[in-house]
């Protein structure tokens, strides 16, 4: 007999009686949909493997990892590795308690909006990107970007205290080291 799978109402049932939840929310919850060919993911794609190929060179080296699951089974973690080696580099620090640990997980980003300015220019220009100039004019994580509860999400579901934000762009990589809080 084969299992029969659950629908969408009868794992979450809908507030509003007769409600169907649309085949698009499904498809997006199963990964159906096949983004590659949009230019942003596409670049990410390829860019990401390229700047962990530069890492590696550096001599970091990281384990790859598949999906994490928390305890609950409701929430899931895929981080782009587990660091096994560090890459010494110079590195800017999230915050000054963050020198004290090495890196557990890397999360490699390589954002679509910084493909043709540069970095610096990004956070200068791109409203609402992934990294802020702060007070003392170094570049770090902004703390209300998704990229930073991505990887908060990830250090909780894994249990471990420091991730390393490696962003590849171009011929420029930028290494942040992100204390779990």
């Amino acid at each position: 007999m084969r299992p029969r799978i659950a629908s969408m109402e009868e794992l979450f049932p809908p507030r509003k009686p007769n409600y169907k939840y649309p085949t698009s929310l499904m498809k997006r919850l199963l990964s159906a949909y096949n983004l590659e060919a949009v230019k942003s993911v596409a670049w990410g794609i390829h860019h990401e493997s390229v700047a962990v190929r530069a890492y590696e060179a550096g001599g970091g080296l990281i384990e790859n990892t598949g999906i994490w699951m928390h305890e609950s089974g409701v929430l899931g973690a895929s981080p782009d590795g587990l660091v096994k080696a560090a890459f010494m580099m110079p590195v800017m620090f999230q915050s000054p308690a963050a020198r004290h640990f090495l890196p557990d997980i890397i999360e490699v980003k390589c954002p679509y909006a910084a493909r043709i300015v540069g970095i610096q220019a990004a956070v200068d220009t791109v409203k609402g990107f992934c990294l802020v100039r702060g007070e003392n004019g170094c570049l770090h994580l902004s703390d209300s970007h998704e990229y930073y509860h991505q990887i908060q999400g990830q250090m909780y579901i894994l249990g471990k205290q420091l991730t390393w934000l490696w962003s590849g762009f171009l011929k420029t990589n930028l290494g942040h080291q992100i204390l779990s809080n």
